[in-house]
């Protein structure tokens, strides 16, 4: 007996509450981690839906946004499961949703209580759940096929001027339609620009991307962690190159002896909800959580430095024995003031594990103080190296924390990084613009204050 999960792709720490509570009661969960493309993904999708025994949706105004989680949903009652919708989080009508005439469980603010609603509720369904309908009905069309279409247009050896026209035409049509949609406005971006980079596109079609890019805030797909956002009035170094420059030592109290586990990693991102109040700003917009560390690939002088630049990197965490994590960016605000803080919760096997990782991690980073490092990165999808430099301020101890800002030479940057142990997990926040205060430090400081509601 399976439970389907289906959600949006922004909405990966919202649902780790649900998945912790369903693992708990030893509940065999489907959910698409990878959230892939392609006829072969969307098949498999469907087959889950049909051999599942309840259909949970996690329901939020990201899912209900979603065109893959509405055909997800539609399809599942066509076949006949029964649907529990779950709020995980905010929603802006209830009473405009499919679960207008329904009882939603609201498992925002999980407790004991609402976790023993969800696994009765759960297995109330199952009881009901009636046979696959015979004949079935045909397989829901895949969502967003369009972009797989487009994907091989825009590869193509030539394109010519009238050509162009017509993929852009479609292109903002498709923005319009189903821009809400955190991963299709990624992918749209993505051959936005990768249009405009062809050698045969023409200056009228270059120039329209570009108007369409400033209107409504797209930013160029890049190999850095901030890239995904553009940094507006530092210029091109900023945008490839968006670096910080922290240490953090922390000597906490033991939060009890229970290790944090995999699917409790998420609960210690901070959610929709949490992020306004920590940063008293209701301007911001989520980015995808990334369930992997980052091969950022860039180059650093002295080499030593590289974990002072990046959250989570691969080459910094490898062989440290980390097990997991969980990296979520953020941006708040407008161009011209826009900041982007990116939030990471990776596990270790031991508390111990976790404060060693943050002691070598300070020797290295100190290293980097008082005085300019350089750091080289590959521009995609030009693959020219760019280079810029950083120049790091002293650590700050508070025996708690050491916080070191850094700015950036010739450009109007500031950044600051957080990195602290808390019981088995590392708390690392970057958060960077063109006025950068204590912001990583607030951050940090709400993760870490979660830790109790997964280590009692």
């Amino acid at each position: 007996m399976t439970v389907f999960l289906s959600y949006s792709s922004r909405d990966k720490a919202g649902i780790q509450p649900v998945l912790s509570v369903l693992g708990l009661a030893r509940e065999q969960v489907w959910w698409d981690q990878s959230l892939g493309t392609g006829s072969a993904w969307w098949t498999g999708v469907v087959e889950q839906i049909r051999q599942c025994d309840v259909f949970i949706l996690a329901v939020s105004q990201n899912s209900l946004n979603s065109r893959s989680c509405r055909a997800e949903l539609q399809y599942a009652q066509q076949v006949g499961r029964p649907v529990l919708p779950v709020q995980i989080g905010h929603v802006e009508a209830i009473r405009a949703t499919p679960f207008a005439a329904t009882q939603v469980l609201d498992y925002r603010k999980p407790r004991v209580d609402t976790g023993i609603q969800l696994i009765e509720d759960l297995r109330r369904l199952r009881a009901s759940s009636p046979p696959l309908p015979d004949p079935l009905p045909p397989d829901p069309p895949m969502p967003y096929a369009y972009l797989m279409r487009l994907t091989t247009d825009v590869s193509g050896p030539i394109l010519m001027p009238t050509e162009q026209v017509q993929m852009l035409a479609e292109l903002k049509t498709r923005l319009n339609e189903d821009g809400e949609d955190a991963s299709a406005r990624g992918d749209i971006a993505r051959l936005l620009f990768q249009l405009r980079d062809r050698a045969d596109t023409t200056p009228d079609t270059r120039a329209e991307i570009d108007s369409i890019v400033e209107a409504v805030g797209l930013v160029r797909p890049g190999i850095g962690r901030f890239n995904k956002w553009m940094l507006a009035g530092v210029g091109a170094l900023l945008v490839v190159a968006t670096a910080v420059a922290v240490a953090v030592l922390v000597s906490r109290p033991e939060h009890g002896s229970k290790l944090v586990t995999t699917s409790e990693l998420g609960v210690l991102l901070l959610t929709d909800e949490e992020v306004p109040q920590v940063l008293g700003r209701s301007d911001f917009e989520p980015g995808q959580i990334d369930v992997r560390t980052f091969d950022n690939r860039a180059v650093t002088n002295p080499p030593k430095c590289l974990g002072a630049f990046y959250n989570a990197s691969d080459a910094v965490y490898k062989g440290s024995g980390y097990t997991a994590s969980r990296n979520q960016p953020l941006k708040v605000g407008v161009p011209k003031t826009v900041l982007v803080v990116y939030q990471s919760a990776i596990r270790f096997s031991s508390h111990e594990q976790a404060k060693d990782f943050v002691r070598s991690s300070a020797d290295n980073w100190k290293a980097c103080a008082n005085q300019p490092v350089q750091m080289t990165e590959i521009s995609q999808p030009s693959g020219e190296q760019v280079l810029s430099t950083w120049k790091f301020a002293p650590l700050h101890d508070n025996g708690l924390q050491i916080v070191q800002t850094v700015d950036l030479e010739g450009g109007d940057a500031a950044c600051q990084h957080v990195l602290r142990a808390e019981a088995n997990v590392i708390i690392e926040v970057n958060a960077c613009g063109g006025k950068v205060t204590d912001e990583a430090e607030q951050i940090a400081a709400a993760m870490a204050a979660k830790m109790p509601q997964v280590t009692r």
